[in-house]
């Protein structure tokens, strides 16, 4: 079966009720092309995750409707193949609907693996949250 998939999760095209989540591929597909990927919802106040839907296994994004303004959302995304289900990706950070879009934390791992008299070259991983809206 394949790995769980991953973070960060990114927001797109929000309004008051509905808004685009996407997020990182599984790392392994286990040795059989994962067929879908199914994500699930729940409000930060409750414990039961409902169905948003599922995409097709190279879609890592997925339109999110029936939402409501200012409450905050996690969610819990597998990666299913032939095989089975992956274990889920649990989202950590609330997503807030309609929620003012904030600067993203700073990125991760700063690295310089060259430096020479004249350049450094520098190498970084995606920022842990991204404040509500993509990073581009």
């Amino acid at each position: 079966k394949p790995t769980p998939p991953r973070g960060p999760t990114a927001v797109s095209g929000m309004n008051d009720t509905s808004f685009t989540l996407s997020w990182e591929p599984s790392e392994s597909d286990g040795g059989s092309k994962i067929v879908e990927y199914i994500v699930e919802i729940r409000e930060e106040t409750e414990t039961v995750y409902r169905s948003v839907g599922t995409t097709t296994g190279t879609v890592t994004n997925i339109h999110v409707e029936r939402v409501v303004r200012n409450k905050g959302y996690l969610f819990r995304i597998y990666a299913r193949n032939e095989v089975g289900t992956s274990e889920a990706f649990e989202t950590t950070e609330k997503i807030v609907v309609g929620r003012k879009i904030t600067p993203p934390s700073p990125p991760q791992n700063l690295r310089a693996p060259d430096v020479t008299g004249r350049s450094v070259t520098l190498d970084w991983e995606v920022p842990a949250r991204n404040g509500g809206s993509e990073i581009t």
